[in-house]
């Protein structure tokens, strides 16, 4: 009744401009089509596990994953901040690739050790507080590892966003997501239990990483130079925690020292935008930095 009263008294008429909606449609219909898929993705390995096993083995993997995520729930302050940060300076005429390295290049610093600590530390935590639930120790830690270190990669999303370049690649990738998620759960659960669930989840992570760098790419949103490669190779290191994760966290933590991967001036850079409460992190920045 408002919505009349006002379209019929006021000075002016709302209408529908046909080539707005379009152009809204065109640009917002990829992305939301995408959420429904990736939540497709994100639950199929558990719906899957509950069809196939049951109640009990679903609820030893939803907690344990529900702990692999921790690493990267406590960093998402700092990533809900890039998208809004990232889209300010673009329309203020910075280099959108220049913005994506450095964002890059600093998540990838911190989101290394936090998932090799992660995986060390996880089943402590575990064993301590719900020892009835150890059975899921081994899918946990799959799971904390690739989801953690990929972060980097998942992040260039947030900047194929900002650019506002082509946004079909996003339903690509969900649906590619979703069909791995759902196919190879269901191959592998029958077979080994709910490390199999936890298996797909770790593929469904590295998958995604890379189509997000291969269109990040090609639509000009990120570069790959030398230490933007230094970076990738540093996580493409941090693999092999699975092995020896003492070792893989120090040489981690000198790749990024010796290579120069972040210079001082960056860390100014997010330390300008990034939440007031993670401030202390920038410390550790700056030991790091050259």
């Amino acid at each position: 009744m408002k919505a009349a009263y006002y379209q019929f008294y006021l000075p002016f008429k709302f209408s529908l401009d046909k080539t707005t909606f379009k152009e809204i449609a065109k640009v917002g219909f990829p992305i939301y089509l995408t959420g429904i898929v990736y939540f497709i993705s994100g639950q199929g390995d558990r719906v899957v596990t509950a069809f196939l096993l049951g109640s009990y083995y679903l609820g030893i993997y939803q907690l344990v994953a529900l702990a692999a995520v921790v690493p990267s729930t406590l960093f998402s302050s700092f990533s809900s901040s890039l998208l809004p940060s990232s889209t300010y300076y673009y329309t203020k005429g910075k280099d959108m690739k220049e913005i994506s390295s450095v964002s890059f290049r600093i998540v990838t610093l911190i989101s290394l050790p936090l998932a090799i600590l992660g995986y060390a530390i996880s089943p402590l935590f575990i064993s301590k507080f719900f020892p009835q639930y150890v059975l899921g120790i081994p899918s946990m830690q799959l799971l904390i590892l690739p989801l953690t270190s990929t972060m980097p990669l998942q992040l260039l999303s947030t900047f194929m966003i900002a650019a506002k370049r082509n946004y079909r690649p996003f339903i690509i990738i969900g649906i590619i997501s979703a069909a791995e998620v759902v196919g190879v759960s269901y191959y592998l659960i029958p077979r080994i239990g709910i490390y199999g669930a936890a298996i797909a989840q770790a593929f469904n992570a590295v998958i995604t990483s890379l189509l997000f760098l291969f269109f990040s790419y090609s639509q000009g949103v990120f570069k790959l130079e030398r230490r933007e490669i230094a970076s990738l190779a540093l996580i493409g290191l941090s693999f092999l925690a699975f092995i020896n994760w003492e070792v893989v966290l120090i040489v981690v933590l000198l790749g990024f020292k010796l290579l120069g991967i972040i210079g001082s001036d960056e860390v100014k850079v997010i330390e300008g935008f990034i939440p007031s409460s993670l401030k202390r992190i920038t410390r550790i920045l700056y030991l790091i930095a050259r």
